[in-house]
């Protein structure tokens, strides 16, 4: 759980003066204590906060205050596990409220925040009967929780209390129950909570489709990418049997494989190359299982390294400062570095740009040394590091990223972009895999190979076909975006290629059946580009439009507050989006009441 490693809010230095107010145990389905999540009040901001704590195996007495190793659980499993219907509140106060006042009521929420629904917590509600009430102003993350559960539950409710108050929860509504007119209180509290489930629950069917301007969520494509080297073959037709992710999501996961097992070969092309992939599965979060497949090449690289072969250390860290990406590539400078989350990327990068992380990374593909000067350490270098990176993700940031973050021949330009026709709800697999011993073995040949020059004599003249014809479509194009992004997609094409033969027989010379796979890899993935470089290409102005639209296609209803937020965009950009579009006759809004407090407001919707 390496996402939830921080201890939400938490800062030893600004919270000083706090007050303890509740602990709050989350057990596996054997009500076994995995961890507890503890409530604070800040006594001088009147702020809440929370820390995780976890068993310590060797002191009981002294809990360990991270979650390293441990897996996200609902809240009061083994109490529900095996009945058929539960109610998904928004926290553990409103789960513990409910279910003391009505004993027969199974409720849970997630363990962490009301936006965050962890993958590994959707398998628990298969064919179950799933209520979700979240706060008055979070109607959109009951939202994403139900597009969620869809993938596996029975059926799936959203209850909406009758409130407009911002940040109104359940237990609130079940306090104002007491008033209402009946002979005991109990009976006054049993009846709002049967209202809840006849009057304001209402059955949630999957969202509309959204689509997206952006190549990288609803698109239509060819998902099928008919190679015929072997090994990408069994590799597909063996995992496509262990989870329902795309075709070609899996393929591009079995080449980030065979490139953190080769990628120390090399080529001559201009200059030397390593045969290092960056590649990027981008799909709408908890879809198309982009977290499986790279658990999946995690546990074929363990078990690699179990296996005790020279060199085989192969899985740097998935987060690291720039000092410490140099202590690491110092120790042994290659391997592979697995995001499952584009949000690491985003976070890691954000903090770490103006230190020149991006760079490095660009440096490293392109063959160079790497160095830089630290205050405390000084200037420092590294002799050809060889890193290969897979990750996942969603495209939202990365369109908006990628011309913040020296977009144009810089860093991400050298990606691979694997995007994914999005329409179904998926979820991550529980528990582990079996391992095939096929591929396994396939790998323990591999590994102890000795990094040599891949010879491209034979195959020269295809390639350079095919650069005549990309050159030409290039030129088309013309806009210097496109030309970075072919010249890179000419390097990705070779090192595929070099991959491949290595993975068919081992050898260094590259025939020309490896070669043709590579060019019907790299013909796919030109194929995905137009789309790609419109979003990049884009006015402002135009994107802007287009991520309201998106929004309101995802929300239902959402205020003008959250439009602009989810589409993040500022306030005054965002007005006179609306204004035009609801002028155009687009977009739509209807009053809300204020309830007891705050000024009445509007929400926005599409108008089909």
């Amino acid at each position: 759980m390496n996402d939830y490693n921080r201890e939400r809010n938490y800062d030893p230095q600004k919270h000083k003066n706090v007050k303890f107010i509740e602990s709050y145990a989350f057990n596996d389905e054997n009500n076994v204590l995995l961890f507890e999540k503890l409530r604070f009040l800040d006594l001088d901001t009147k702020k809440k906060f929370f820390r995780f704590r976890r068993p310590n195996p060797d002191n009981k007495d002294e809990p360990i205050y991270n979650l390293n190793g441990i897996t996200a659980v609902p809240y009061r499993l083994s109490s529900w596990k095996d009945k058929p219907e539960i109610t998904v509140c928004e926290g553990e106060k409103d789960a513990n409220a409910m279910a003391a006042l009505c004993p027969g009521l199974e409720t849970t929420c997630a363990p962490f925040r009301a936006g965050s629904w962890p993958e590994e917590l959707t398998p628990w509600f298969k064919e179950k009967k799933v209520y979700i009430c979240y706060d008055v102003g979070n109607e959109s993350d009951a939202e994403m929780v139900a597009d969620n559960l869809l993938a596996v539950a029975k059926e799936v409710f959203i209850i909406n209390l009758p409130s407009e108050i911002e940040e109104y929860d359940l237990s609130d509504y079940l306090e104002e129950s007491k008033d209402r007119k009946a002979e005991t209180i109990e009976e006054a509290i049993g009846e709002a909570i049967g209202d809840l489930y006849e009057k304001y629950a209402t059955r949630y069917e999957e969202s509309i489709s959204y689509q997206s301007n952006s190549v990288f969520e609803g698109t239509p494509m060819d998902n099928e990418i008919e190679v015929a080297n072997s090994f990408l073959c069994k590799y597909v037709e063996i995992h496509s049997k262990i989870t329902d992710a795309p075709q070609h999501f899996i393929l591009f996961s079995g080449l980030a494989l065979l490139s953190a097992m080769l990628n120390y070969f090399y080529f001559v092309w201009a200059k030397p190359t390593n045969l290092n992939l960056y590649i990027l599965l981008l799909a709408q979060s908890t879809t198309e299982r982009k977290s499986t497949l790279i658990d999946i090449v995690y546990d074929y690289l363990k078990r690699v390294e179990e296996a005790n072969f020279e060199s085989t250390n192969l899985i740097f860290p998935s987060t690291f400062s720039p000092e410490a990406l140099f202590d690491i590539l110092e120790k042994r400078n290659r391997g592979i570095i697995l995001w499952r989350e584009l949000s690491t990327v985003k976070a890691l990068f954000g903090k770490a740009y103006g230190k020149g992380l991006p760079s490095t990374f660009t440096d490293i593909w392109d063959g160079r040394p790497v160095s830089q000067h630290f205050k405390k350490e000084g200037f420092r270098r590294v002799d050809n590091p060889v890193v290969s990176i897979l990750c996942g993700g969603i495209g939202e940031w990365l369109v908006e990223g990628l011309r913040r973050l020296d977009f144009q021949g810089g860093l991400w330009t050298r990606f691979i972009f694997v995007p994914a026709a999005s329409g179904k709800k998926s979820y991550r697999l529980p528990g582990s895999f079996p391992s095939d011993n096929e591929i396994i073995q396939e790998l323990y040949c591999l590994a102890p190979l000795s990094p040599k020059e891949m010879n491209l004599e034979k195959v020269k003249p295809m390639f350079e076909d095919w650069m005549v014809k990309l050159t030409e479509e290039k030129q088309n194009l013309g806009n210097a975006i496109a030309e970075t992004f072919y010249n890179k997609l000419e390097i990705n094409v070779l090192k595929i290629a070099c991959l491949l033969q290595l993975a068919t027989d081992h050898s260094v010379i590259v025939e020309k059946e490896a070669m043709e796979d590579a060019i019907i890899i790299g013909e796919w993935l030109k194929r995905q580009l137009p789309n790609l470089l419109r979003d990049f290409l884009q006015s402002d102005w135009d994107r802007e439009r287009a991520r309201i639209i998106n929004v309101l296609e995802r929300r239902s209803k959402p205020t003008s507050k959250e439009i602009y937020q989810f589409a993040n965009i500022d306030a005054r950009s965002g007005i006179k989006h609306l204004e035009n579009l609801i002028q155009e006759g687009l977009v739509g809004s209807r009053g809300t009441k204020s309830g007891t407090r705050g000024r009445p407001g509007r929400r926005f919707f599409l108008i089909k």
